[in-house]
């Protein structure tokens, strides 16, 4: 009797917890849940699934499993992994993808900005067209930066101070305008910088 009446109320506990939870809105995703979803958004807006598969040397292992979990399924020449976070995307075009007509283009999603983990991004030689995102300035374990030969117009967003881990910066032969803004002097790791149009 005892041993049902502990049952019951455990089970009574557990409904009240979820209540709350539901009442509040409360949004029990972990952060890698949340890193998944952008993953997905980012996968989508630049239509990889159809793109870099084409390449042997970044075949899928599973093109909609490198979608929902790219640290298992992707081809590890274009994303790493520490600890199931994704901490490199490296979609540089060079000259096989131009030959198979697999260049990215559009915009940058600002979802990208939530792929906090991210140590090295590498978007060279691609047709990355609008402006670099504000979110950028999520990524504060970002090493590497690399948007050379691209479309990229708009200014350098002011957040790009907040890449305190920023080692190197390459953004030129964009379509850039304005001034490089003064945040850039937060970078105090920063070795290499080209923002020559």
């Amino acid at each position: 009797l005892l041993l049902l009446l502990l049952m019951a109320m455990r089970t009574v506990v557990v409904f009240c917890a979820s209540l709350m939870l539901w009442v509040k809105g409360i949004n029990c995703s972990s952060p890698l849940d949340e890193e998944r979803e952008a993953w997905k958004n980012i996968y989508d807006h630049w239509d990889l699934g159809n793109k870099y598969n084409q390449i042997e040397k970044y075949r899928f292992r599973s093109s909609k499993k490198c979608r929902v979990d790219p640290c298992t399924y992707c081809n590890s020449n274009f994303i790493a992994c520490e600890n199931n976070a994704i901490t490199h995307i490296e979609l540089q075009c060079l000259l096989e993808c131009r030959r198979e007509n697999t260049i990215i283009n559009g915009s940058i999603p600002v979802e990208l900005g939530k792929l906090t983990h991210l140590k090295v991004i590498d978007l060279r030689y691609n047709q990355l067209s609008g402006s670099i995102p504000s979110s950028i300035g999520n990524l504060k374990k970002l090493e590497f930066f690399f948007l050379s030969f691209n479309r990229l117009s708009g200014s350098i967003p002011f957040s790009i101070g907040n890449l305190k881990n920023l080692k190197q910066l390459f953004l030129s032969s964009n379509q850039l305008s304005g001034s490089i803004p003064s945040s850039i002097g937060n970078l105090k790791k920063l070795t290499h910088l080209s923002v020559r149009s």
